[in-house]
């Protein structure tokens, strides 16, 4: 129906295959998470915080909303000879698991408190140890596309200090809505199925990473999806810039990598990059009315 121009009935089967009882998302323990990470990151206590030893500038954390460009820009640095793309790696959730002993609902963040230089020394060989060692060929950079990694950027200055960060934006209706017309099975992905939900979900997310720039020494590069289709080359220019990489034509034409992508956008990015996306939330604008509602409300006080 959408492909036929009827937008009414195409949104009426996305909200029939959406509304499957039981979505699994807590929005008052979302709150809860990111407003105790807000809490207790501060600037004094990330100063008194002991870090890992090794500061390798290898790792990058490709984060934001899913449905952002994460795999596109994931893509076009996977096409670059000094780049191992790995995915959506899930470490950094199983370190806090580890470290907050099973309960992250009750003792994360404040097990950080009892953390020590070692510890996060043992961890922080753990992750790196994915990353492929071939003697000369050792990547320069690696990445780490796990969208929800925004929530673990607190422990990556920790394990990680010398990381660097890709925040991907993009239009809230847009995402949103990409985001609904999708059937994610991961549970982490239980929001996506209320409109409502996304809505929060990405406060909570803009929220949370306007306080990572705040107090992270971590760099964060800011990358707008609409910004970067509608010149592609300028900003994977700049982005690659802020990874002190030369820029290499491959990464211009990711939909020529033969690269596996293994997410929601696998098909995406086998297309030359497209401005098609943008603005496609318009087709709905009534349909998505309790997304730009909730956007409209803010965060929850």
């Amino acid at each position: 129906w959408e492909d036929s121009g009827d937008y009414p009935r195409a949104f009426e089967h996305y909200r029939r295959a959406n509304e499957r009882p039981g979505t699994g998302f807590d929005p008052g323990g979302f709150c809860a998470t990111v407003d105790g990470l807000i809490e207790f990151f501060t600037p004094a206590r990330l100063a008194a915080l002991p870090r890992a030893s090794d500061t390798t500038g290898v790792p990058v954390f490709i984060v934001g909303m899913p449905r952002s460009g994460t795999s596109l820009v994931e893509q076009a640095l996977g096409a670059h000879s000094r780049v191992w793309a790995g995915g959506e790696r899930t470490e950094l959730f199983h370190f806090v698991r580890e470290l907050a002993g099973g309960d992250p609902g009750a003792n994360w963040p404040g097990a950080l408190d009892a953390v020590t230089p070692g510890r996060l020394d043992e961890l922080a060989a753990r992750y790196l140890a994915a990353v492929p060692d071939g003697g000369s060929d050792v990547p320069a950079r690696a990445t780490d596309k796990m969208p929800a990694n925004f929530l673990n950027l607190g422990l990556a200055a920790l394990l990680l200090p010398g990381a660097r960060v890709v925040w991907c934006r993009r239009d809230p209706l847009d995402t949103g809505l990409s985001c609904y017309r999708q059937n994610f099975l991961s549970e982490g992905m239980a929001f996506a199925r209320r409109l409502e939900h996304i809505g929060l979900y990405q406060l909570g997310c803009e929220r949370l990473m306007a306080h990572w720039r705040q107090v992270l020494d971590l760099p964060i590069h800011a990358l707008d999806y609409e910004a970067l289709v509608g010149d592609f080359e300028a900003g994977i220019g700049a982005l690659l810039d802020f990874l002190e990489l030369p820029v290499e034509s491959a990464c211009l034409r990711p939909d020529l990598s033969e690269r596996v992508v293994a997410t929601a956008s696998y098909d995406q990015v086998r297309r030359p990059v497209y401005a098609s996306s943008v603005g496609r939330w318009r087709r709905y604008e009534r349909e998505l009315a309790p997304l730009r509602t909730t956007l409209a409300a803010g965060w929850p006080r």
